[in-house]
């Protein structure tokens, strides 16, 4: 691993790209993979910020509830098993890798 602190952290989601349609029409998906390729070949640390992930259950017994999580309850973002709340084959983390872990 190099020393200069340069890095690439992923953070990309089905609801910062859009919908699943406009992700998929303008090659979104290839293009962040191939980013993400070139990133490792060079060397650079890859670090994953994956976002909390809708359970059924998560926002229920909350007493005090920010309106963008309000919203996340709602709209079931990033729920498991769907498409925006799961690592998309070909990204996966490798061992040498970094990823956040969800704290909640």
């Amino acid at each position: 691993m190099p020393s200069s602190g340069v890095a690439l952290t992923l953070a990309v989601t089905k609801e910062e790209v859009g919908t699943r349609t406009l992700a998929e029409a303008n090659n979104c998906v290839p293009n962040m993979l191939q980013v993400l390729n070139a990133a490792r070949e060079a060397g650079l640390r890859v670090f994953y910020a994956l976002h909390h992930r809708y359970r059924p259950g998560d926002y229920e017994s909350w007493k005090y509830i920010a309106p963008i999580q309000k919203a996340a309850w709602i709209q079931k973002s990033f729920e498991y098993g769907t498409w925006g709340g799961e690592i998309r084959p070909g990204f996966e983390p490798k061992p040498s890798d970094i990823v956040a872990t969800d704290c909640s």
